[in-house]
């Protein structure tokens, strides 16, 4: 009796630990999946989960306020997830409060983070959509990063291939290393360069130089800036010249008045151009002018070669030679 009294007594102790333990295993279930509280559920649809699972917490500001109810494949390219979330965690989130995929730690589970959203957007209710937010997360740095170091490689490769090409003299760099006289003309063209912007330089200097002398009324430049004489008699060219022009303006207007005039028969020089008999008289005395001048210059000629003229002429000579 004594030894089934021990037995019973401590299969009670058994039964009682299973039971605390299960009631305990139940609590923290129960408290981590909220089965003992008031819940509302939230969908977000995402391209991929990158490892979210069914259980994993759902954070608000950085609080655990929920936890992920269930993962669905819509269709190829959306995933749904559904949460449950805290009755008491509802007010703060907005319609449009974002979702993102993050981590536990840098290589912890998978979980869930909202936004507060704006203030002025009405608050969530039971089975809304909230939208989703792409954020980085270890899957996509690592595709970045194998991405960056396929890059780099391809770009080491073709970097050596250039340095040996340039060692070999090939392509222009390797010709400006290789070949002398290329550098020899480059070393010319720097030369040249180099005396055009000395040239240059002395130019400016001796501009500057000018201006100076300018600005204290020295040199030419200066004395007609400050010269007051100068700068009459400048005046006075330009106001002759003025003066000049505008006479030569006033001739050619009278010439050309003459020449208008004498096209259509008027004034002195018209009648001699446009009177036919007046034009034939003129040019007969011309004629009779000819003549008498060709006779005046044979009878000179006759009268110098008489003998009275060239008796005269010797003796004018001889009194020059006494």
């Amino acid at each position: 009796m004594a030894k089934s009294a021990v037995n019973n007594t401590r299969l009670g102790v058994l039964v009682i630990l299973g039971l605390v333990l299960l009631m305990a295993a139940l609590y923290f279930v129960g408290q981590r999946q909220s089965l003992f509280g008031s819940t509302i559920t939230l969908r977000v649809n995402f391209e991929k989960v990158s490892g979210l699972q069914e259980g994993n917490n759902v954070r608000f500001s950085g609080i655990n306020v929920g936890s992920v109810k269930s993962i669905t494949i819509l269709h190829d390219t959306i995933v749904q997830v559904v949460m449950m979330v805290e009755e008491d965690a509802k007010k703060f989130i907005r319609k449009n409060s974002m979702v993102s995929i993050g981590s536990d730690g840098l290589m912890g589970n998978a979980l869930l983070n909202i936004d507060a959203g704006s203030p002025d957007v009405p608050m969530v209710q039971n089975n809304d959509l909230l939208p989703a937010k792409v954020s980085v997360t270890m899957e996509s740095m690592m595709e970045t990063l194998q991405k960056t170091n396929v890059n780099a490689a391809h770009i080491t490769d073709q970097l050596a291939k250039t340095v040996d090409g340039i060692n070999k003299g090939e392509g222009t760099l390797g010709m400006l290393l290789k070949d002398q006289d290329l550098v020899l003309q480059l070393k010319e063209t720097v030369a040249s360069a180099n005396k055009a912007a000395a040239n240059t330089a002395r130019f400016t200097s001796e501009m500057n130089g000018v201006i100076r002398d300018a600005k204290k009324g020295d040199g030419t430049i200066g004395t007609l800036l400050y010269d007051t004489a100068t700068a009459n008699s400048l005046r006075r060219t330009v106001n002759n010249l003025k003066l000049t022009t505008e006479r030569t303006a006033a001739l050619s207007d009278s010439l050309t008045l003459l020449v208008s005039k004498a096209s259509n028969g008027e004034g002195t020089i018209g009648t001699i151009l446009n009177d036919t008999t007046l034009s034939g008289d003129l040019k007969e005395s011309m004629h009779n002018i000819k003549e008498i001048t060709t006779g005046l210059n044979e009878i000179m000629g006759n009268v110098k070669e008489s003998p009275a003229m060239q008796s005269l002429h010797k003796n004018r000579k001889k009194k020059k030679e006494k």
